[in-house]
């Protein structure tokens, strides 16, 4: 599912504002607003409980360990990761505002996966929790490739394969690069203007905003370092978020 491993996981959105412990969230607002966002200061009371609930569902019924893909999962992930900021993002006057605090998410979440990657071995590569569910090598080429389609949407630029690095790469030293270097094309990405962002792309076949497909990609990084977590804390290791 989302962020959320052992006794501690972290939900996109803000890092430094929401945090799970023991299955109980406490949340602090930060500024963000999104375009075509204003509605959530009232939509926030009615929806975020039952978003509470869904993420928490972890691991999923079905036994996998990733969000189901679909357009109400999405949808409610991102009520959940937008609404707690709304009412403070109205009191700020800058148009880049929002973007920024997208990109500060974002950014803290790719670190704990990019440090995970570098210090599991080449034997932890190989390593998965039950047969059904990727290897951590698999997990981190698809984060790898996912954030070179997302990022790729959110440019303008030609979508590559989704499972292209998954697919490819095998070895801790080829995914480790593969990710790095995905992150340093989303950085291009997530360093455009609120103007640029308003743009529209296409994902998934349905077309969107870049900074919708920005804020996916931040949601799917999340969802798949909280099974980072989970592989780490079954291997008997502090996950990087917990070190601190």
């Amino acid at each position: 599912m989302f962020a959320a491993g052992g006794v501690h996981g972290r939900v996109v959105g803000d890092l430094r504002a929401v945090t799970f412990r023991a299955g109980r969230g406490v949340a602090a607002p930060s500024p963000l607003r999104a375009p075509g966002l204003l509605s959530l200061r009232a939509m926030e009371a009615k929806f975020r409980p039952t978003a509470v609930r869904f993420i928490l569902r972890f691991p999923p019924r079905s036994g996998r360990l990733t969000m189901p893909n679909t357009r109400s999962s999405n949808a409610l992930a991102l009520l959940f990761v937008l609404a707690p900021f709304a009412s403070a993002s109205a009191q700020s006057a800058d148009p880049n505002a929002s973007i920024a605090a997208l990109r500060n998410n974002w950014q803290g979440v790719v670190a704990n996966i990019t440090t995970a990657a570098e210090e599991l071995t080449e034997a932890d590569y190989a390593y998965r929790p039950v047969a059904l569910v990727r290897t951590f090598g698999q997990l981190v080429g698809h984060v790898a490739g996912s954030q070179f389609m997302m990022c790729a949407a959110a440019l303008g630029d030609p979508l590559p394969a989704e499972d292209a690095v998954e697919k490819a790469e095998t070895t801790k030293a080829a995914l480790v690069k593969a990710l790095k270097a995905s992150t340093a094309y989303c950085a291009k990405a997530y360093g455009q203007s609120a103007v640029e962002a308003a743009g529209s792309a296409e994902l998934f076949g349905e077309k969107s905003s870049r900074f919708h497909a920005l804020t996916l990609n931040a949601i799917h990084d999340g969802e798949h370092y909280g099974n980072i977590i989970t592989y780490m804390r079954m291997k008997g290791l502090v996950p990087p978020s917990s070190r601190r």
